[in-house]
């Protein structure tokens, strides 16, 4: 549980200082004594931070598999998949005497991880990015691009499905969960 110390400030308009020179300078002979003590050493907590948790990962595009397969995710580090292709289009486009060179490009980007917002429990942050080619033929090079992003609970077994634009689907699935492990 974090510890919060309340902090305040107080500004006052104060008469000037008399000058003082060091040839004047008498310091009196009665000082008092003030003990000092060092502030408090704050120790943060941290009981989750050895948790680790194995999610089952789907995620779907224009009808097709993304991605597929199981991430490591930890309260101290996060996940991420990246893939991308680059490649001809299928087939020439009608028109382009000048022979351009013409590349489909397809991308996608996954990044997961653990969250703890203390007595709201464990959520998972997410985000993905899809891109893809507008038209193979188009005048202008356009690529397509959706994102999905945010965080949900996950209970162990259960499936959550969430969906973006353009048909992208995301299902994320806890698949195991352990508390701190030490290295074999």
């Amino acid at each position: 549980m974090p510890l919060i110390l309340p902090f305040s400030l107080m500004l006052t308009e104060a008469a000037p200082l008399p000058a003082i020179h060091a040839d004047t300078f008498r310091p009196k002979q009665a000082m008092a004594t003030v003990a000092r003590t060092s502030p408090p050493v704050i120790v943060p907590q941290f009981p989750d931070r050895g948790r680790r948790a194995t999610i089952a990962v789907e995620a779907l595009g224009g009808g097709q598999t993304l991605w597929s397969g199981t991430l490591r995710v930890a309260m101290s580090s996060g996940a991420s998949v990246s893939r991308s292709m680059n490649q001809a289009p299928p087939y020439d486009c009608p028109g382009d005497e000048r022979g351009r060179y013409r590349t489909q490009q397809n991308s996608f980007n996954l990044n997961l991880n653990m969250q703890n917002y203390g007595d709201q429990g464990t959520s998972y942050g997410f985000s993905v990015n899809w891109q893809r080619p507008d038209d193979d033929c188009a005048e202008a090079m356009v690529q397509r691009s959706v994102q999905l992003s945010g965080t949900t609970a996950l209970e162990p077994g259960k499936t959550v499905t969430l969906t973006g634009d353009a048909g992208l689907v995301l299902k994320l699935r806890l698949a195991s969960e352990e508390g701190a492990t030490a290295r074999p």
